[in-house]
C-alpha cells in the first residue's frame, strides 16, 4: 500500500525519499526528525536536507521549538495548492509556446 503512494506522490514530482518521508509525517502527526529517521531508516542528515524543500512546496510546518516539530499541512489542502501551482506553470508555459509561435509567423 505504501509503495502505491510513494508512486502517486512520485507523479507530484517528490523523490522517493521525500515522499517517505512525507508520508511518515502524515501518518505521525506531530513529529520529530528522530522519528522519521527510525520509521523510515534514513539518516536524519537526509531528512534534514530534505525538510526545506517540503516545506517550500506548502506540504508541512515546522516549529520554533528545539529541537522542532513537524507536521504536515491536512493534505487535502496541500495537493489542492499543488495541483494549483502545476495548473498555472502549465498555463504559462503553453502562453510562452503560443507567443513564441506568433513571433516565428510574424518573422517569416
Amino acid at each position: 500500500m505504501e509503495e502505491d503512494l510513494v508512486v502517486k506522490l512520485e507523479s507530484f514530482s517528490f523523490t522517493v525519499n521525500q515522499a517517505k518521508v512525507y508520508l511518515c509525517i502524515v501518518q505521525s502527526g506531530k513529529t520529530r526528525v528522530g522519528q522519521i529517521s527510525k520509521i523510515t531508516q534514513l539518516h536524519r542528515q537526509d531528512i534534514y536536507k530534505l525538510l526545506p524543500k517540503l516545506e517550500k512546496m506548502g506540504l508541512i510546518t515546522r516549529t520554533i521549538d528545539k529541537p522542532f516539530m513537524i507536521e504536515a499541512i491536512p493534505i487535502e489542502e496541500a495537493f489542492e495548492t499543488l495541483i494549483l501551482k502545476e495548473r498555472k506553470k502549465s498555463e504559462d508555459r503553453i502562453l510562452h509556446l503560443e507567443n513564441n509561435y506568433k513571433d516565428m509567423v510574424d518573422s517569416i
